[in-house]
């Protein structure tokens, strides 16, 4: 079967998508503690910007491991207060230089 864009007039719906999106929505209910229709917003952005999961999940783990670093590196002079503060204070900032800054900190000691 030939698959439709959403676009297209007079065809069939889209199959493969409307089944997707189906898929999508029981696995949400099944994995996630959220409500109904935040999950179906959810998944209708990850249809629509499918690159966004990734992007989100890949700054995630770099924060974490940089959260990590500092415990590490600080021991009992970790702040989780100042790492958030030193990861927000720059506002939308490259995860390379997220990475500096939090460096830098952990240089200054935590500070």
């Amino acid at each position: 079967m030939r698959g439709y864009a959403a676009t297209d007039e007079g065809g069939p719906p889209n199959v493969t998508y409307e089944y997707r999106r189906a898929a999508a929505g029981g696995g949400a209910r099944r994995d996630l503690p959220s409500g109904t229709e935040y999950n179906r917003k959810s998944i209708e952005r990850y249809i629509a910007w499918p690159a966004q999961a990734t992007a989100y999940t890949i700054s995630m783990q770099k924060i974490l491991a940089l959260r990590q670093r500092a415990r590490d590196r600080l021991g009992g002079a970790h702040d989780i207060r100042a790492f958030h503060s030193a990861k927000l204070g720059n506002g939308e900032i490259l995860l390379g230089i997220l990475d500096s800054v939090i460096d830098r900190r952990i240089d200054a000691g935590g500070r």
